[in-house]
């Protein structure tokens, strides 16, 4: 299973469709990272995504400020039922992007990490992605803070927080 966050599209990519996990029942998985030494406990987990800042400068004069998706305004939720063992996934793989990447992480202790990925992509986009937060048994804080310097549309940050957190046993 992919890596999957509600991160807005990298210049000139289809975002797809969104995935919808149904609150009540679900056969998703949260792709917990494999860099985290804490292994969530079975039970039901509510996952919260919230955008807290986004910020678009440097446009072309003339160019109009792509519309905005209200789901930047409010908290995205969602619930998962983990059964049995968490799928671990190599996030540091999922957020390199097609162009040269270097990356600093992840670096951390039992509960804590900090993990960063800096890319150049073909076209001369630069992006950087840099992930903090905390984890345990029962869930996991983090904050993602994402800058983007296109040449077509200028420079690009967004900050979101997620929250995965044990919500009690699945029904």
């Amino acid at each position: 299973m992919a890596l999957v966050l509600p991160v807005l599209p990298l210049s000139g990519q289809d975002p797809g469709p969104a995935v919808q996990i149904d609150p009540r029942v679900t056969d998703e998985s949260f792709p917990w990272p494999d860099f985290i030494e804490a292994t969530p406990v079975p039970g039901r987990y509510r996952l919260t995504a919230i955008v807290e800042n986004f910020g678009l400068a440097g446009l072309e004069v003339g160019k109009e400020v792509p519309p905005m998706d209200e789901t930047t305004q409010a908290p995205d939720i969602s619930y998962i039922c983990l059964a049995g063992d968490v799928e671990r996934v190599d996030w540091l793989a999922e957020l390199r992007s097609e162009g040269e990447c270097t990356s600093d992480g992840p670096t951390g202790d039992d509960e804590n990490f900090r993990i960063a990925v800096q890319c150049v992509e073909p076209g001369g986009s630069r992006n950087e992605i840099v992930l903090t937060g905390s984890a345990s048994d029962q869930g996991m804080e983090m904050q993602m803070a994402m800058t983007m310097r296109a040449p077509e549309m200028g420079k690009m940050t967004m900050d979101m927080r997620m929250t995965v957190e044990r919500v009690g046993d699945c029904e």
